[in-house]
């Protein structure tokens, strides 16, 4: 009264027989782990909001929650009864965003202090074409002695590439990057909304991944521009992306006061 295949196969599992004979030519293989394995991308999302540390402050909130005007000593006629429900939905919005604040990452500036200190290593600096004179890149010049200055003349990915990769291999490999291509803020052609600036940062951080380089890109702004600002934002995404070949983001001013100190300090 049983199955005869599926006995068969329970009858020669408990036996133990030599399975290369049972499947002749056939291989073991080590068994898939990941489909086994599962993790949520997402954070888990928390079980209850938390309320207030003070007792009577909760429960006049819990007796809002319930929209019950008695609670209050209330009838229905009173014209707190309207507003309960009103104070619960603005509760339950306060508590939302408050739960989605503490989800989110904040950016904060923190001001170099005390003596500036000499830049050592080898150092790559990468120019926009124009604005190899400008004072920005001599104060940067002068805090990284003996740096390489790179003036990019084409924005396309493949030719900086190849400038990176010859510069490197003449001159060594380097201790670091800085870039000050935030400084050109013309509009792309193609595409007049994209400051230039922003293009070729972004094609720099390309580049010298196709060029094989893992030495720290520091990005250099100059102001509060909206252009500049854009560079900040391209940066906070290459550092998450890129976090073995990532400096960081420095704003020294439009004259490059304190580049020294900051760049003497990394």
């Amino acid at each position: 009264g049983r199955d005869e295949p599926d006995s068969l196969v329970k009858a020669l599992a408990v036996a133990g027989p030599d399975w290369a004979k049972v499947f002749p030519g056939a291989r073991r293989i080590e068994l898939p782990t990941y489909a086994f394995q599962h993790q949520r991308y997402w954070p888990p999302a928390p079980t209850a909001l938390t309320g207030t540390a003070d007792p009577v402050d909760d429960a006049f909130w819990h007796a809002v929650d319930r929209d019950d005007p008695a609670e209050f000593g209330l009838s229905g006629d009173d014209s707190m009864a309207d507003a309960l429900p009103r104070l619960a939905q603005w509760r339950r919005q306060k508590q939302t965003r408050s739960v989605l604040d503490s989800w989110r990452y904040r950016v904060v500036w923190r001001r170099r202090t005390g003596t500036p200190v000499a830049a050592t290593g080898t150092w790559l600096l990468v120019v926009p074409a124009g604005h190899a004179e400008d004072a920005l890149v001599d104060a940067v010049t002068a805090a990284l002695p003996g740096s390489s200055v790179l003036v990019v003349e084409d924005p396309d990915r493949a030719a900086l590439t190849e400038q990176i990769t010859e510069r490197i291999t003449v001159g060594g490999p380097v201790d670091g990057v800085v870039s000050l291509l935030a400084l050109d803020e013309t509009p792309m052609p193609a595409a007049p909304a994209v400051p230039t600036g922003l293009f070729t940062t972004l094609t720099l951080v390309q580049s010298l991944g196709d060029a094989g380089q893992t030495a720290p890109l520091w990005c250099l702004t100059a102001g509060d521009g909206p252009a500049q600002a854009a560079v900040w934002g391209l940066g906070q995404v290459a550092g998450l992306e890129f976090p073995e070949r990532w400096g960081g983001l420095v704003d020294v001013g439009v004259d490059g006061v304190g580049v020294a100190g900051v760049l003497g300090g990394v």
